[in-house]
């Protein structure tokens, strides 16, 4: 594990933050405006890589993901660097494993221009030494980098993207990234979670997607736990029971899943976890499907119809070992 743009500037606002990151995410509650407001984010950049007209992006997917693969983004972006392309998004550097993608590289005279791009209407701190890690990390690279600039959202669609020039305040943090980002290395390897007491960190400048474990103290954070990990296991099921052409092996598997959600539906722990969904106790982003009676029930139903289904199939074609899959 080293570090990537996003892993300093979480690790920055609480080192707690990117631990958790790293060694427990299923943790993470991220709220639908936030998860709103990142979608927005990612159009505007996308719609911001014509603004210089044609370019190349670097951006490779792990086959069959969303997930960006860094060695082939890397490879890419060398070959299009050697190749002399005036205009490169999504540009790949590392340096000891350290990571960065550029939303936007721009060929000049002496060397390269960069553009980060900010769904925003005017420059933030935070993103100044945001453009700042990756200066570090591409400097390091041995690219020769001219002006930097954040782009912020214009005053309308005539005038969509506004550059603005942040080389010198970007360029001066370079000994402060260098001063930190070994030490969050090493932080985020480290096996005993980082304790942090929660403070004004914890939504400035950002809020913090933990906020609820965090605060909720030990019951609430093996509450979020046990809610996540159920609710995993009912979407898992709601696909299983969704296909009309599920294995024998695939029904074994699904009727482990029923006994386990009926066994916790009927449990302390599910009404203690529903009172504290109907005493508004619970993070609001918290997906809590599992907690609905009438959202186990129907994928329950829809599970017993495909069994129901399953049985009749191989009874009309003269099998009849499929009765370990009916309810006892």
């Amino acid at each position: 594990m080293a570090i990537t743009k996003t892993d300093f500037m979480r690790g920055m606002q609480c080192p707690k933050m990117l631990w958790l990151d790293k060694h427990r995410p299923g943790l993470k509650v991220i709220p639908p405006e936030i998860q709103a407001r990142l979608d927005a984010g990612n159009d505007f950049g996308d719609r911001a890589m014509g603004m210089f007209g044609p370019y190349e992006e670097m951006t490779v997917y792990r086959p069959g993901t969303t997930i960006p693969d860094k060695a082939a983004m890397l490879q890419r972006t060398q070959e299009h660097l050697e190749a002399g392309t005036p205009v490169i998004c999504e540009a790949a550097f590392c340096n000891y494993n350290n990571y960065c993608a550029v939303d936007i590289l721009r060929k000049t005279e002496t060397g390269y221009d960069f553009y980060e791009v900010k769904n925003a209407g005017e420059v933030q701190p935070q993103f100044i030494k945001d453009a700042a890690f990756q200066y570090y990390i591409i400097s390091r690279c041995k690219l020769k980098i001219g002006r930097i600039f954040i782009v912020i959202h214009g005053p309308d669609e005539d005038n969509p993207f506004v550059p603005v020039d942040v080389t010198k305040e970007a360029k001066g943090y370079y000994k402060w990234i260098n001063d930190h980002i070994w030490d969050l290395n090493r932080m985020q390897k480290q096996p005993e979670e980082i304790e942090v007491q929660p403070g004004t960190q914890c939504s400035d400048p950002y809020e913090c997607w933990y906020y609820g474990y965090c605060h909720g103290g030990d019951m609430n954070r093996e509450q979020i736990e046990r809610i996540r990990y159920y609710e995993d296991l009912l979407l898992r099921l709601q696909q299983l029971a969704s296909r009309a052409d599920l294995t024998e092996k695939e029904f074994s598997g699904a009727a482990e899943l029923v006994q386990e959600l009926e066994s916790y539906y009927g449990s302390t722990e599910w009404k203690q976890d529903f009172t504290a969904d109907e005493e508004g106790l619970l993070p609001k982003g918290l997906k809590r499907g599992v907690l609905s009676e009438d959202g186990i029930y129907n994928v329950l139903e829809l599970y017993r119809e495909r069994v129901e289904e399953f049985v009749s199939e191989n009874e009309r074609n003269g099998v009849s070992e499929s009765s370990h899959f009916t309810e006892e």
